[in-house]
């Protein structure tokens, strides 16, 4: 039957109209969609981020579980003993993560530390551990330093834990009204520690002179180490000292640290006329700078030695400063976002602490099998690996015969690309006259 162009007009019409409420229907179902392709997009993220919180919180509870288990280990328990100092280290690390700007997992290395320098933080409570924490809170040092400061200084003293809250409130306060900070009271320490104490040198009366000392721009070690000599060449002078202390009219009882104090020794020098050379002559070199610090002998009137003992006044009444200072840096907002962080990471350390023993059992089923499975491959994947290398030989071989005897001609490969070349020009000749054929056909039916 013949199509006259009326009709096939129409039909296109309608084929136009068809296409266009498909393009709507289309649409429409597009936009309906969006919504569930939005939800399915946020529960991806989601997904992402509850996995990326599951392998973070995993990781935290491994590290604070080894610290943990180091602390049982380093304080001497086996067997039941051990178990129970492990649930007792956890509870109180724990307990301090979510009540202190410090995580759960530096509690527990401090914890660590602290059984390594040979105290015993399996029996401490939180009473007992909150000085150290308050006083590295109240420095504004790493926890790691502030237990190496303050356990060196209980050791060199030889005093228990019992006394670091004493011992946190004088470095606490020494940090406050001084420029020395924890760590240059440390490095100070490791210099002058041991002979201050045999000779009867305090704590409060140590730290308020290397705080006076570090006021005076002396460094840690310049200032630990002055010390160390200057006590030295007091306890245990020279004959040339001897002459100089009798020129000066100095008697032992004088020149004595318990009866007199380091500031009572050197405000009798000072009133005694001591020179500049002859403090040279008395404590050599290297420790001169820290003796005339103290002596401060160009200025007649100066009331050095009196000021040195007013702080070690001060620190013997420094009771409670370590706690203070904590508690004012807590409540800024800095503060409390320090102490939010703490408590996430330690919500994260319990939720590991729920995934880890499953964990674990895939761990180990791993790694009893992974010996099983290296056999296999041995026996299954490497004979196979060698046919593959045989095959892989061969083809290699077969093509680099026939790329050779390909190259070798060279006239014939200029002759099979030509025809190529003449084979498409060829073929697009003809298909242009297709498409032209095409599109008339299309006119005349009224289509274009």
């Amino acid at each position: 039957m013949a199509i006259s162009l009326g009709d096939a007009t129409l039909t296109v019409k309608v084929i136009d109209l068809a296409t266009g409420s498909l393009g709507v229907i289309g649409r429409g179902i597009s936009a309906a969609l969006a919504p569930v392709r939005l939800a399915f997009e946020g529960l991806q993220k989601g997904a992402q981020l509850m996995a990326r919180g599951v392998v973070e919180s995993v990781k935290s509870f491994s590290e604070f579980n080894q610290a943990i288990t180091n602390t049982a280990s380093v304080s001497g328990l086996a067997g039941a003993a051990f178990e129970r100092g492990r649930a007792s280290l956890s509870a109180l690390a724990l307990t301090l993560g979510q009540t202190t700007v410090f995580s759960a997992r530096e509690v527990a290395d401090a914890m660590s530390d602290l059984a390594q320098r040979g105290f015993d933080p399996v029996n401490f409570s939180a009473k007992e551990m909150r000085p150290l924490l308050n006083l590295a809170s109240a420095s504004m040092e790493s926890l790691e330093v502030t237990t190496q400061v303050l356990t060196s200084a209980l050791n060199i003293y030889g005093v228990g834990f019992e006394k670091a809250a004493h011992f946190a409130d004088v470095f606490a306060k020494t940090n406050v009204t001084s420029a020395a900070t924890s760590e240059y009271l440390g490095g100070a320490l490791a210099y002058v520690g041991p002979i201050a104490d045999t000779v009867g040198i305090s704590i409060e009366e140590l730290s308020a002179t290397m705080g006076f000392l570090a006021d005076r721009g002396l460094q840690a070690s310049t200032a630990g180490t002055g010390l160390r000599q200057i006590v030295n060449a007091l306890v245990s002078p020279t004959k040339a000292t001897n002459d100089i202390f009798k020129q000066l009219g100095l008697t032992l009882s004088d020149l004595d640290i318990k009866a007199n104090g380091l500031a009572g020794v050197f405000e009798n020098l000072r009133k005694a006329g001591v020179t500049q050379e002859q403090v040279f002559d008395i404590f050599t070199a290297r420790a001169a700078p820290a003796a005339l610090a103290i002596l401060d002998l160009g200025n007649k009137s100066s009331k050095s030695t009196a000021e040195l003992k007013k702080m070690t006044k001060e620190l013997k009444d420094a009771g409670g400063t370590a706690e203070k200072i904590a508690k004012q840096q807590l409540n800024t907002l800095s503060g409390r976002w320090t102490l939010l962080k703490s408590q996430v990471e330690t919500l994260g350390i319990k939720i590991g602490s729920v995934l880890g023993p499953s964990l674990k059992l895939v761990l180990e089923f791993a790694s009893k099998n992974a010996e099983a499975f290296g056999k296999w491959l041995d026996k299954g994947i490497k004979p196979i690996t060698k046919d593959l290398e045989k095959l892989t030989k061969g083809a290699l071989k077969d093509f680099g015969r026939w790329l050779k005897a390909f190259t070798s001609d060279a006239p014939r490969v200029r002759e099979v690309w030509a025809a190529i070349k003449s084979g498409a020009a060829d073929a697009f000749e003809w298909t242009k006259k297709f498409a032209l054929a095409i599109a008339d056909s299309l006119t005349l039916f009224g289509l274009l």
